[in-house]
């Protein structure tokens, strides 16, 4: 009976050591043995679930999936900071639902090696403003490699749903706000007429842009960026970030910080234009409507 009970018991603290969050990690809610925290967050209640849990944890916490961890990052400073200054760390896409489908399509993969053929022949010209094309395909096997074949799908997946989605957040406030729909049509009159719009008219309609930011921030258009992920292991302010572990980025909690942008569940355009009436400012520098 004893050597029944000893083995019970190695074999509990087996499992629990190797499927409950390992040391050296951020803290997160607490971790079951084998399922981790598998059904913390519900889909559809992603983005309240996670305000929750940086309530609780703060801004950097781990969720453990069965025995793989899984990193949520808040916050505009640690986006940055993680993203920007240490970008080169963070640069790889892991696998997900949607590169994941369009990796089983071979039209499309066809598709993408097309694409990424032409511009390695474009970039044989050595046009000195092409560098940053030139560099990831130097760097990748005869042009195509994981990483950058995984980039332009994303590219393409979230390229349509991010703009389409925008558009119909915008339908819905024009009609809610008449008013702005008068300031838009007033400023698109005087500025552009019948002419066909261009790029370089951006600058001439600052209530137009200022109007599209805030609505990719109160619409709310994508809460939580693609995920990233370490190609090397990384210590950040005293916790441990494994190679290749998930990271979720937050985008929600900069686009609703009322540090940032006071009064964030109201309406206001005008948030995004200066004294002078330009479309500038520390608020439209931190918008990150996605990434």
């Amino acid at each position: 009976m004893w050597v029944t009970v000893a083995l019970v018991v190695v074999l509990i603290a087996l499992i629990w050591r190797y499927t409950g969050r390992p040391k050296g990690l951020l803290p997160g809610s607490t971790c079951y043995p084998i399922i981790g925290n598998v059904g913390l967050v519900k889909p559809s209640e992603a983005a309240q679930a996670h305000r929750k849990l940086k309530q609780k944890y703060g801004d950097i916490y781990t969720i453990m999936t069965f025995h793989k961890p899984m990193i949520a990052v808040h916050g505009y400073d640690n986006i940055r900071e993680l993203l920007v200054k240490y970008g080169g760390i963070f640069s790889d896409r892991p696998l997900t639902i949607v590169n994941g489908v369009f990796n089983t399509g071979k039209r499309f993969d066809l598709v993408i090696r097309s694409l990424m053929g032409r511009t390695e022949k474009f970039c044989s010209d050595n046009n000195e403003n092409i560098w940053v094309w030139k560099t990831l395909l130097t760097r990748s096997n005869h042009g195509i490699n994981k990483q950058l074949t995984i980039s332009v799908r994303e590219f393409f997946a979230t390229g349509t749903e991010t703009t389409s989605t925008t558009l119909r957040w915008a339908i819905m406030f024009l009609i809610h706000y008449p008013e702005w729909q008068k300031k838009l049509r007033e400023n698109n009159d005087v500025e552009i007429g019948q002419n066909e719009p261009k790029m370089e008219h951006k600058v001439r309609l600052p209530l137009v842009e200022a109007f599209i930011l805030e609505v990719q921030r109160q619409g709310n258009i994508v809460p939580f960026a693609f995920p990233h992920a370490p190609n090397e292991d990384f210590n950040f302010e005293g916790y441990l970030f494994p190679k290749g572990t998930f990271m979720f980025i937050a985008l929600d909690s900069v686009t609703t910080d009322p540090k940032i942008f006071p009064e964030p569940s109201e309406f206001k355009p005008e948030r995004f234009l200066d004294y002078s009436g330009r479309c500038n400012g520390e608020q439209k520098d931190k918008l990150i409507p996605f990434l």
